[in-house]
């Protein structure tokens, strides 16, 4: 299972926001290559979608959700203000082993 922290969340928002997507479209984190990208388009079938508004706000690609199912894995987001443009991380974390 994948969870998106809020400010996270926040940060995609803004991301999204700017990038003016079209209805029913969001931020897909897909798999190319050897890395993953993040993406604007719509969902398919066997993605896992966050939604804000009711609308698609964070899209995890049916691969890479399949490939975490039974994981706990969380989105968090650092975000640096540098000559004032924002600077945006995003993280996959898992949980520490001592909890």
């Amino acid at each position: 299972m994948i969870a998106v922290t809020e400010r996270a969340a926040f940060a995609l928002e803004e991301v999204l926001l700017s990038s003016d997507p079209p209805p029913g479209e969001g931020l897909k984190l897909t798999v190319s290559g050897n890395q993953i990208a993040l993406m604007m388009a719509p969902p398919a079938q066997g993605d896992q979608v966050f939604q804000h508004d009711g609308e698609p706000l964070l899209i995890i690609d049916g691969d890479i959700a399949q490939a975490v199912d039974g994981t706990q894995l969380t989105i968090d987001c650092e975000i640096e203000v540098k000559d004032g443009h924002a600077r945006r991380e995003f993280h996959f974390v898992a949980p520490s082993s001592d909890q």
